[in-house]
């Protein structure tokens, strides 16, 4: 029945289906469909394959040329992340792994800036933080013993902003890339166990978590408390040196003078957290 990835590509290509309506390929809807959507026959004729060879694809049974891909993609409407997603999970395009070596070297990079910055691996776990980002998020809720994650940090009641829009737009793009990771890692242990504190805190996200939805992360500006007292205006951002799913350096910039004004005394002061 094939290896887990290409289960977990047939899904998320029949999620794709089943949301692309035929007026966005210039098909007449018709009165018979049980479902909203393309029919299999419909992405199977537009991408030029048999309609026996697409569905063993969206159940994960065969592999495919990254052509046939292309092709299948084009039809669905994938924009640039989706259809990197969807060749990720093929085997096409793989991204560089991350490893102890660019780890340390992004940990050196950060290191030397005075805005809160880590280095998260694909389940945004922090691998490295510099001092204003372990300062900034010290004497939180440190959810999971073993490691800080910020999409759990978060959604957590220590951080009420995930309740703004910007917060639930970035909660939401944390979540499409924990998501992306998750398909290329299907069966990992640690990534379940965030996925159900995840679903316990925000039951909306399931309903992402079943339409397959992916993302990028946008910056979003929010407003966070400093451990202490300060308020702070920051803006999150992300860097990958690697492409998407490699090591991701999550930025947060102060977004006016006063937060910048902030960090800058406390990082004189060599007012740090845990190293």
């Amino acid at each position: 029945m094939g290896t887990p990835q290409q289960r977990e590509l047939g899904t998320f290509l029949r999620a794709h289906r089943e949301w692309t309506s035929p007026g966005d390929v210039g098909l007449p809807p018709g009165t018979r469909r049980r479902t909203p959507g393309l029919r299999r026959e419909e992405v199977a004729t537009l991408a030029g394959v048999s309609l026996a060879w697409y569905t063993w694809l969206e159940q994960g049974r065969v592999t495919t040329s990254r052509q046939i891909l292309d092709a299948v993609c084009r039809v669905l409407r994938l924009d640039a992340p989706q259809r990197d997603h969807a060749l990720h999970m093929a085997g096409f395009a793989a991204p560089a792994p991350s490893s102890d070596e660019a780890t340390r070297y992004l940990h050196d990079l950060i290191e030397s800036w005075d805005a809160p910055a880590a280095v998260l691996d694909w389940r945004l776990d922090v691998l490295a933080g510099n001092a204003p980002h372990h300062d900034l998020w010290t004497g939180q809720e440190a959810t999971l013993p073993e490691q800080h994650n910020p999409l759990l940090m978060l959604t957590s009641q220590a951080w009420p902003a995930h309740h703004t829009p910007e917060g639930r737009e970035l909660v939401l793009d944390l979540y499409g890339i924990f998501r992306a990771g998750v398909d290329h890692h299907p069966t990992d242990t640690r990534a379940t166990r965030i996925r159900e504190l995840l679903d316990e805190r925000r039951s909306e996200l399931a309903d992402w978590w079943r339409c397959r939805a992916v993302r990028q992360l946008t910056p979003r500006t929010l407003e966070v408390p400093h451990p202490r007292g300060e308020r702070l205006n920051l803006t999150f951002g992300a860097l990958s040196p690697h492409g998407w799913a490699g090591p991701l350096v999550l930025t947060q910039i102060p977004a006016d003078e006063g937060s910048r004004r902030v960090l800058t005394e406390h990082r004189q002061a060599g007012v740090t957290g845990p190293e």
